[in-house]
């Protein structure tokens, strides 16, 4: 069982831009994020499937896996539509 904290609106939303460059820690994060299609795609901040694996691999996830969505009564994801 996995937890996000927040939906994403951008792969590069995950980083905090206030943190120096040396210290920025967020290569193999987990994220979720809508994409293009307005699906809610779950991935690995920069993974590589060939090196060190991706999505599929680290979390155990297949192509069309059935997943649970449980959202807690907290405030709503940061995230802005992409189709308006």
């Amino acid at each position: 069982r996995y937890k996000f904290n927040k939906v994403f609106n951008t792969y590069n939303a995950i980083i905090n831009y206030e943190i120096p460059l040396e210290k920025r820690q967020y290569d193999g994060e987990k994220l979720a994020i809508f994409n293009s299609a307005g699906f809610l795609e779950i991935a690995i901040y920069k993974s590589n499937l060939e090196t060190v694996g991706g999505a599929s691999t680290l979390l155990g996830l297949k192509y069309r896996d059935t997943i649970m969505i449980e959202f807690e009564d907290i405030e709503p994801p940061e995230f802005i539509p992409i189709n308006p």
